[in-house]
């Protein structure tokens, strides 16, 4: 209902045509978000898919960050923990037609 797309991380293929029909589907009425560590779990695996989405589109990138989500819901577990902080910041955008390896090392400082 919420309009998401799933993408399967063990398929790129997979992934690449959901995404492509979803922005074909919304046409120029699109705003989407990308958690490019894609987990709660401490890692440091940077997906940079995003970014090419964003450039691909010509839309500018506002970094969120969140932290504590994985104290609300613990990675394993599907129940809600009640009362815990989170804390999310919001920083300037990134406009789109930087470099891509300029635009990884600004998010990967700043989330």
């Amino acid at each position: 209902k919420t309009g998401a797309v799933c993408v399967d991380r063990g398929s790129v293929l997979h992934s690449a045509l959901m995404i492509r029909r979803f922005f074909k589907d919304k046409k120029n009425d699109v705003a989407f978000a990308i958690f490019p560590y894609g987990t709660r779990k401490h890692t440091k695996a940077f997906k940079s898919g995003g970014i090419y989405f964003a450039k691909k589109l010509k839309l500018p990138i506002i970094p969120v960050k969140i932290e504590g989500s994985e104290n609300v819901m613990p990675p394993g577990k599907i129940t809600i923990q009640e009362n815990q902080k989170v804390n999310i910041k919001i920083y300037d955008k990134i406009n789109p037609d930087l470099e891509v390896d300029k635009i990884e090392s600004t998010l990967k400082k700043l989330i």
